[in-house]
């Protein structure tokens, strides 16, 4: 915009406030989307999105305060140098293109929409994936032991289940035998399993029974982050409550199935956090009702393709993707649309038809 400006200004100085001027309200607009996507991230349970938004939102407005500062002053500065270095424009300017979409709009509408419709659906049915296992080397040692105990002994995924110390051996007896009815539990061991009543070893006591829980180990042949797996683990849990209300499970498969029900609630609230905040901040900056709702639809496309995308080429995604790919893309390219529609404005403030 300098380099417009000053054309048609007297002085560099004069050409530089003109600039920043009429760019102002864009990049304005354009930061504060892109804050708002990445703040957005702080809806989240998971306390990771609040560590990426704030460091993202807090990086996004020194980008600008340096933007609009320091850039001014260096231009300025090394102006000579600029344009002594000065070469044509690399990038075309698709005048052709241009011509074409003024003149076609409906119809390249019309298409799209027609376009879009697959993505969407693909978008539903891309396969997501919570264990940190799947997205690490598969020649590590610790993945590689831990896949010989399941081709081994069936040991897939463990399961550590705290219940009361005040429950008899019999009453942990029968847990245990329920436990062992559900689908794809191979193993089930306690205290009481191992040492039998009124035997006490107090090794095993010290290992299986501390401040007030009694520890049993079950051992699952499913793979964590499965839906048998989280079926399997709702199963066990109604049979422990039967016994003991404060009885819980904890391990792998249990992690990952809270992480699972959490991000599905984070990526819900996450993205009409992000959607509702960009949309506002553009109401404001344009003072228009139609403008938020095209400029957010046109980025929601354009995710809508980037998460389809995995789906028709195979590819599983890490459940944070799914999260973040959306504010973030939204924030930051929402950007493109601004800056397209404050120049078309501006094109027609000054009485130059729509095409």
């Amino acid at each position: 915009r300098y380099q417009e400006e000053k054309e048609l200004r007297s002085s560099n100085e004069e050409a530089m406030v003109t600039a920043i001027c009429k760019t102002m309200t864009s990049i304005t607009a354009s930061s504060l989307t892109t804050i708002a996507g990445f703040l957005a991230l702080c809806a989240m349970r998971l306390t990771l999105g609040r560590d990426i938004g704030v460091v993202m939102a807090k990086g996004v407005a020194l980008g600008v305060i340096c933007t609009i500062v320091i850039l001014p002053a260096l231009i300025l500065t090394f102006d000579k140098q600029v344009e002594k270095y000065k070469h044509r424009t690399i990038v075309p300017k698709l005048t052709k293109l241009s011509y074409f979409v003024s003149k076609h709009a409906m119809p390249i509408v019309a298409v799209f929409l027609v376009l879009l419709v697959p993505f969407v659906v693909a978008q539903q049915k891309t396969e997501v994936y919570y264990t940190l296992f799947d997205s690490l080397p598969q020649d590590l040692t610790g993945i590689v032991g831990t896949n010989k105990l399941g081709e081994d002994f069936g040991m897939t995924t463990s399961h550590f289940i705290l219940v009361d110390e005040d429950l008899t051996a019999t009453q942990v007896s029968d847990l245990c035998d329920e436990l062992k009815d559900v689908d794809g539990i191979t193993q089930v061991v306690s205290l009481d399993s191992i040492t039998g009543p009124g035997f006490q070893t107090e090794l095993l006591t010290e290992i299986l029974q501390s401040g007030g829980y009694k520890l049993i180990l079950a051992n699952s042949s499913y793979k964590t982050g499965t839906d048998s797996i989280n079926n399997q683990l709702t199963e066990m849990n109604d049979l422990i409550k039967a016994v003991d209300p404060n009885g819980v499970i904890t391990g792998e498969g249990a992690m990952t199935k809270d992480l699972i029900e959490v991000a599905d609630v984070d990526f819900k609230n996450v993205n009409v956090w992000s959607i509702m905040a960009v949309a506002a901040i553009i109401l404001i900056s344009f003072r228009s009702l139609s403008i938020p709702v095209l400029l957010v639809a046109s980025i929601e496309a354009a995710i809508s393709i980037n998460m389809g995308i995995p789906y028709f080429t195979g590819t599983q995604l890490p459940f944070i993707a799914s999260i973040v790919i959306g504010t973030i893309q939204l924030g930051a390219t929402v950007d493109y649309s601004i800056l397209m529609t404050t120049r078309y404005r501006e094109e027609r403030l000054a009485l130059r038809s729509p095409k």
